[in-house]
């Protein structure tokens, strides 16, 4: 994640997720991910054997800013999720998980993400201040056709410092899901599709303080007009 107060030359990310099916991603006119010169790139593709001689391909592109052009904000990788607490029984409907992170520094939410394997069927994000809880995004998950939901820019979550995200995903393991080969099977965590993930693999912008206090600005100007959400910040629906 990229953090306040580290220079853009110092930053070491990650790209957005892309699985089968998945749509484009659409970052805020002022933002972008930085690439720096002579990185090293690096991708993790999730394969394994389906039992008979087979050739994979995978085709990797990307549209660059116009030279010289420098973007107010660097887009980051945000993945609350969990690794240990996927237990997910054979046969079963409705099944149920958690997981949970503290912001340290004040967010903006640009996308949500589900990111589960063949069992999920829902996730849902919500932003924990305090006694108040509010549902940030809700979707139905199929792992043969993973999205991403990009909010609109004057919607996307304004997050400040100490907010906690839960993340809550459903698991299906009965026949009615048919992207799960053998419902008997008990599954816990693993790479294969036939294993579990429960992850949100979302994008975001990382505040300074005054960068949070001025996002918030803007959008109870916008929110006096009519236009956007009150996603996130306790205090952006006030006048």
């Amino acid at each position: 994640i990229k953090m306040p107060g580290v220079e853009q030359s110092e930053f070491q990310g990650r790209i957005p997720t892309h699985e089968v099916g998945r749509n484009a991603d659409y970052f805020p006119a002022d933002s972008g991910i930085l690439i720096r010169a002579g990185s090293l790139m690096g991708s993790n593709g999730h394969l394994h054997s389906n039992g008979r001689r087979t050739t994979a391909r995978l085709d990797v592109g990307f549209k660059l800013l116009p030279r010289g052009v420098k973007p107010k904000y660097l887009i980051s990788n945000v993945a609350p999720g969990t690794a240990e607490l996927v237990d997910v029984k054979g046969n079963e409907a409705n099944q149920r998980g958690e997981a949970y992170i503290t912001l340290t520094d004040p967010m903006m939410l640009v996308a949500f993400e589900p990111h589960m394997h063949a069992a999920g069927v829902r996730q849902c994000l919500d932003a924990i201040y305090g006694p108040m809880v509010q549902t940030l995004n809700c979707a139905g998950y199929n792992h043969s056709w993973v999205k991403a939901y990009t909010y609109d820019e004057d919607s996307m979550p304004l997050l400040p410092r100490g907010t906690i995200l839960r993340v809550t995903g459903y698991f299906d393991t009965t026949p009615a899901n048919r992207n799960v080969s053998e419902p008997r099977n008990w599954s816990g965590f693993g790479y294969r599709s036939i294993d579990q993930m429960l992850i949100n693999s979302s994008s975001a912008i990382m505040l300074t303080d005054g960068q949070f206090a001025e996002e918030v600005e803007k959008r109870r100007a916008k929110l006096r007009q009519g236009v956007g959400e009150g996603l996130g910040c306790p205090t952006c629906g006030l006048s």
